[in-house]
């Protein structure tokens, strides 16, 4: 550059968004072509495969918005068209009826197996397969990083609860 010069901690975090960002999008890409014959989009794949490991109880309507990583206000539309599929299945609780629970219906679980295997099978064609690995490498490393960014983003009242 012209009279100055990054500094290369600043670079590497730069570089890291990108490759992330043209990572992401290409995944959620793939995601979106799996999910199109299913008339779902790659948001509601995820909202589904985020249910999918939650408890009887289900998966309160804000911690969802954020492993999803969008908005409630988002979610709230996208849970309630789900719902309507009888894909998820939303609770309210009786000591708080501002707060919404979601889970799969057994009409999900079918859908997520179905899907799953799709993706199962897309990653060991042999087209696909070094991309797969690439996936597995990168997987817990990724996941502890979001871990990490998530933690340092929280509000100062959250950390502390």
């Amino acid at each position: 550059m012209d009279g100055y010069t990054l500094p290369v901690e600043a670079t590497a975090w730069l570089e890291l968004v990108q490759a992330v960002s043209l990572c992401g999008r290409q995944l959620r890409k793939a995601l979106a072509e799996l999910a199109a014959p299913h008339q779902l989009s790659d948001t509601e794949v995820l909202i589904l495969w985020a249910c999918c490991d939650a408890s009887s109880v289900g998966l309160g309507q804000h911690e969802l918005a954020t492993l999803v990583g969008i908005s409630p206000a988002q979610l709230s539309g996208l849970v309630d068209r789900l719902s309507a599929q009888d894909l998820l299945i939303g609770r309210r609780p009786a000591h708080d009826r501002r707060r919404q629970y979601w889970r799969l219906t057994a009409n999900g679980q079918r859908l997520m197996v179905q899907l799953a295997h799709d993706l199962a099978q897309r990653s060991t064609d042999s087209a696909e397969h070094p991309v797969a690995e690439g996936y597995a490498v990168l997987n817990g490393p990724l996941s502890a990083l979001a871990a990490v960014l998530a933690q340092r983003s929280l509000p100062r009242s959250q950390e502390a609860a």
